[in-house]
């Protein structure tokens, strides 16, 4: 893939080390910039800036006693970057998380396990629809 001005940047948010970096380092050999959080609180810090995409888990860890979940992070993305794209990765599946998803507008929401080509194959598709 050519990367140039168009191309968003991603932010992975998965609290599983192994996930996480095998994630990034996926996409970043594809030449996408990606950024990374292992929990909200990086997470919330990390997505103020100029994100076009995130791909988010579901399920994170509490901090500092606070549990923030994926979809917390999906309603504030949304209201930092009402037009960027969101994939969902979780453990969860079924009725309430479809209609959550269709709710936030999100663009895939997979189940674990996942595979990077999968979603290297949905950040091209994103960055060809909108770049």
């Amino acid at each position: 893939m050519a990367v140039g001005a168009t191309t968003k940047k991603i932010l992975i948010v998965e609290n599983d080390f192994h996930s996480r970096i095998g994630l990034q380092d996926s996409l970043t050999k594809e030449g996408y910039q990606v950024e990374t959080a292992s929990n909200s609180f990086e997470a919330m810090t990390k997505m103020k800036e100029d994100v076009g995409i995130g791909i988010f888990d579901l399920d994170l860890p509490a901090i500092l006693g606070f549990t923030i979940s994926g979809w917390d992070l999906v309603s504030l993305f949304r209201t930092w970057h009402p037009n960027g794209s969101i994939i969902m990765v979780s453990a969860q599946e079924g009725y309430d998380v479809a209609a959550k998803a269709k709710r936030w507008r999100i663009a895939d929401c997979l189940v674990k396990p996942i595979t990077a080509s999968r979603i290297k194959t949905l950040v091209k598709e994103m960055q060809t629809v909108e770049g």
